[in-house]
């Protein structure tokens, strides 16, 4: 017959009450543990079973250190920032499953604000803080979609232009626009155009008159009298009666000047 070794056996009471010697194992009948003696302590100490230790609710004391905490499918990592909401699943036994980063949407409507917005959760626009406009300038800004400034200068509402009336039938006004669109210089130019420029035939409208009427000078008893400007133009014409006595089938001179 093999030897077969017992131990002191008993229910949970009974072995709480029980002080065994220094080594002495003792069976508790009630959970199916043993209890470890010490000489003196009554009930000694129970050992931890596989079941005890894997479940919650038998952890009263002292902590779990992450070796022995299962992985529940979560990449390790922060998640939510200024710029991105963390969105997280949770399963049944509270423990994060999955997490992903959000990025915040721009737009936030209205209806969802409550309270009043403080200047400092306000993200700045890169616009500089200070008055604009006033005596003499007005205000250039830029907006973005949001209906936020994002730039803000001050532009001179005087040009520097003298008030005047520019071009006309011999002048040219020359002008000085600037970005936003204003005139801040202009002048008269006496109008010259070099012969040079023009391409093409110039019909008779767009010859400038220079005074003289139009008809016909000279025939049988008048000669011509005809003024030329500087240009070669015919600017005064008129009929000079031919003086009698001239002798017949001589030439008849024609009376011209040249000159402004």
């Amino acid at each position: 017959m093999p030897t077969q070794v017992q131990f002191r056996r008993g229910t949970t009471a009974q072995n709480n009450s029980f002080t065994g010697a220094a080594g002495e194992l003792s069976v508790n009948t009630s959970n199916s543990t043993i209890r470890v003696h010490d000489g003196s302590t009554p009930g000694g100490s129970e050992l931890a079973t596989v079941a005890s230790t894997s479940s919650a609710t038998n952890l009263t004391t002292g902590t779990l250190n992450s070796a022995r905490l299962p992985t529940s499918g979560v990449a390790a990592a922060t998640y939510g920032n200024a710029t991105f909401i963390p969105s997280i699943t949770v399963d049944t036994l509270g423990r994060i499953t999955s997490a992903s980063n959000v990025a915040i949407s721009a737009t936030v409507a209205n209806t969802n604000i409550t309270g009043n917005i403080t200047a400092s959760q306000i993200a700045p626009t890169a616009v500089t803080s200070g008055s604009y406009g006033g005596t003499g300038n007005t205000v250039a800004i830029v907006i973005d979609p949001q209906g936020r400034i994002t730039s803000a200068s001050n532009v001179s509402t005087t040009t520097g232009v003298v008030a005047g009336t520019y071009g006309g039938a011999t002048v040219e006004g020359v002008f000085t626009v600037d970005t936003y669109g204003r005139i801040t210089s202009a002048s008269n130019v006496t109008a010259q155009v070099a012969n040079s420029n023009i391409t093409g035939n110039i019909i008779a409208s767009q010859l400038q008159p220079t005074g003289v009427t139009a008809a016909t000078y000279g025939n049988a008893s008048f000669i011509p009298s005809l003024t030329v400007d500087a240009q070669g133009r015919i600017t005064s014409a008129s009929n000079v009666a031919v003086t009698p006595g001239v002798t017949t089938g001589k030439s008849i001179a024609m009376a011209i000047v040249f000159g402004g």
